[in-house]
Parts: C-alpha cells; structure tokens; sequence
C-alpha cells in the first residue's frame, strides 16, 4: 500500500478521490490489525510465565529476574524505525561540533540551505523525507504536524543524536552494561537449575519467545507509524481540499471531525451540513476534556458510560512513598544511576525538552513521540504504565533503567531535582545536596 501511496502523492486528488483512497486503506490494511492483538497476547502469556518460572524456580521474590534477561540486545530495522533512520541521518548531515551548534539553534531556514550546499547531505535529506516525511515525533496522533510540514523538531533532534566520539562511547558503554547484565542473570538461572534441564529449557524458551514478540512488536509498531502517515497525509489533504471550498476555516481544523463525519459530508450520506459550526463546537469539547483532572488508573463501567464511571482524578495517597525523599514504582529496566530530572509536560514540542546526557526524563506518561529524547538519557520515569508499555519494553532494548507507574511522582519531583533511580527495585530516591555529583550511570 505504501508505494501506492507514494505514487499518488504529486497528483492534486479531490474530495471523492480522497475518500475511495481511504476506503481502500481501510479495506486492505484494517482487518489485518489483528495481528498486533495477537502477537501482544503472546508477549504477555511469555512474559508473565517467564516471571512466575523465575519467582517459583530461581528465588525472585521481587521479580526482578525478568527484566535482566530481557534487557538490552533488541536493534530496531533501520529501513523502517524513524528513530533508527534519524540516528543514521545524524552521522551524515552533521559532521562537526560547529554544524551540531547550527542544527541545534538556527532556524529551519539556516539549516535547509545548508544542507542544499552539500548535494550528497540533499540527496539523503530527501530520501529520508520521502520515506518518513508523512510520519512526526508524535506517531500516535494524526493531528501532529508531519515531518514534511515542518522538520525543524527533527533537526533540533538530530543534534542530540549526532554521533560524537563521546555519544559513541557511551552507546558501546551501554550496549557492554547490558550485555554484562544478562550474563549475570542467565549465569544466576543457571545456578539454581544446574540439576533441572527441563526446566533450564522452558525459561530458556520462554527466553527466546518473548524477545521475539518484543521485536515483532516494534516492528509493528513501525508499520503502524506509516499507516498513520498514509492516514494524516490524507486527512490533511482532505482538510485542504474542504478548506479551499470554504467549507473549513483551516486545513487542520479536520481533525475536529470523525471519519465518517468527513466522507458522509463527501458522499451526501451524513447528518451534519455545517461543519465549520460542528467544529467550533468540538473545540469547546476539546478544551473541556483538556482542562479536567486525569482519571484513575483503574475504573469500572456499567450501563451508560459517561453517567456511570466515576473520572476524579488520582490522589497522592496512592504512592508508594516509603519516605519523604523515596518512592517506589514498578522496576521495569533495570540498572542504578543518579542524574538531574528533565519534567517533559504535555503539549511541548521535543525541542523545547531536548535533556542534557545523563538527565533523568520524567513524564506523566509513556509516548511513542518522546522516543527521540532517550538518546542522551541516563533513565526514565513515567508516573502511569506497565511492564509492558511501549517504553518500558523500548528501555529494556536499549538498556535505560526505567521505572514505571509512580504514582503522584509528577507532582513530589519536580524539573532540575537530582534523584537515584534504581531500575531494578523501582526505587527512587532524591539526592541531598552533598549527594549531586555529574550524573553517573553504576
């Protein structure tokens, strides 16, 4: 479907041209969704068994053991990871400490002419936007401004993914800690099977099944990326193409509207026939949802939804506070190391939030769009998730200790505090002023 699409992209198509293109994504491309359901349910029964064979035969009552045989070890396929393409694209465009300032700080318009000096730089700016130019940092939401509209997040990204002699350095450093770590715990595994070789080969199975779910999932995960890219180019072609018969006061305003909304308008078969006022009105709704407090992590529902579930926000008393200066949250990557904390709130661009190597990224929750951001992190802390959310198994491969489901955590740390963060445990513990040294990975 993709080079089809490609293909179509130099034609202007109409309204209806645009919804038979979407009717035949959602034709060919839907149905099979399923797989990553699948392939999902097979990473949980591995992983869960594996956890409860490791507790039960290895001595892990804290169930830690999972995660140090997982660890590490997983490369994402660079012809179709973004972030694997932008670390390649980084070792090409910038060559120097000074054209690492210049994508860092100029404006799009300084960083575009630069690269159009130097026809081999161009030729793979261009083929990187022709590949991933529909997709954003933000993959998980069509209403994220794409790549080709606007690169300037990508260049100021590239520069923190520039292959310097000491981000090098620190990637192979991470990749042997890793390595090290899942040694140790296979070494551990085999001490307490030493005289139970059928049970050495089902955790060794068991081993094997969940790091290939785990990378069948990534994998999905990168088609998704570019089926959502098909989709929000489209959308905002179809935005466009409204917005020229006034029918839309901007192009992005389509994101206000359902699907069927959009093609019942199209086809005659809808309900609605002013969509400007339709779309004032989700505007309000937008606001509204946006404004109200975060719901529970855990809530039940019967009979009519809205009326029913109750979606008050969750109180601090929920933390695992085992001090005033600890917390403790689900270990889901292990490893110890102290930095200062980078707060990444909702709604800045990754611009605005680039950390410093061996900052401690906290967020409320887990993003696909913040994955460019782990690069120069020493660790990461998301106040809500699960062993597996997309970071926590994203960390595992690349070796960034990571805790998760930290109840309240946004609201006790807070940007520019220094803590340990114990991947293993789940423990997090600020840092005294006598304690703050430059971050140290252990």
């Amino acid at each position: 479907l993709y080079p089809q699409f490609q293909a179509l992209r130099k034609k202007r198509l109409s309204c209806e041209e645009l919804a038979l293109l979407y009717r035949h994504l959602e034709e060919k491309a839907f149905p099979h969704w399923a797989i990553c359901q699948i392939n999902n349910l097979q990473l949980i029964l591995c992983q869960g068994f594996l956890k409860r064979c490791l507790t039960r035969w290895c001595q892990d009552p804290d169930g830690t053991l999972q995660n140090e045989v997982l660890y590490g070890g997983c490369v994402p396929d660079p012809e179709n990871n973004l972030i694997s393409a932008m670390e390649a694209l980084a070792t090409i465009l910038i060559a120097s400490p000074s054209e690492q300032t210049l994508f860092s700080t100029d404006s799009l318009e300084a960083i575009e002419a630069f690269i159009a000096e130097h026809p081999e730089r161009q030729h793979h700016y261009e083929t990187f936007l022709t590949r991933f130019g529909n997709q954003c940092l933000g993959d998980s939401k069509l209403e994220n401004q794409m790549i080709l509209v606007d690169p300037l997040p990508v260049f100021r990204t590239l520069s923190s993914l520039a292959t310097q002699t000491s981000h090098r350095q620190a990637t192979e450093q991470k990749d042997a800690h890793a390595d090290q770590i899942r040694q140790q715990a296979l070494a551990r595994i085999h001490t307490h099977l030493r005289h139970k070789p059928l049970h050495r080969w089902l955790i060794h199975w068991l081993i094997r099944h969940a790091r290939q779910r785990q990378l069948e999932r990534q994998r999905i995960h990168d088609r998704f990326c570019q089926l959502f890219g098909i989709l929000r180019e489209l959308m905002l072609n179809l935005g466009v193409e409204l917005t020229r018969n006034q029918l839309l006061a901007q192009a992005q305003d389509i994101y206000y509207l359902s699907i069927e909304e959009i093609l019942g308008y199209i086809t005659g078969t809808g309900s609605d026939i002013n969509l400007h006022d339709l779309v004032l009105l989700r505007q309000d709704q937008f606001e509204s949802h946006r404004t109200a407090p975060m719901p529970n992590g855990q809530f039940e529902t019967r009979g009519i939804v809205a009326l029913s579930t109750p979606w008050s926000a969750e109180s601090d008393e929920t933390a695992a506070s085992l001090s005033d200066q600890e917390r403790k949250g689900t270990g889901c990557s292990p490893g110890l190391v102290r930095g200062r904390v980078r707060f990444v709130h909702g709604g800045r661009s990754p611009e605005d939030t680039l950390p410093e190597p061996g900052d401690i990224l906290l967020a409320e929750f887990s993003d696909p769009s913040l994955m460019p951001l782990y690069a120069n992190a020493a660790g990461l802390i998301f106040e809500r998730g699960s062993m597996l959310s997309h970071a926590a198994i994203v960390s595992r491969e690349l070796g960034i200790p990571t805790v998760m489901a930290v109840a309240g955590v946004t609201k006790w740390l807070k940007d520019g505090d220094w803590v340990e963060l114990d991947g293993r445990t789940g423990i997090i513990r600020k840092l005294e002023a006598a304690e703050m040294p430059s971050s140290t990975a252990v």
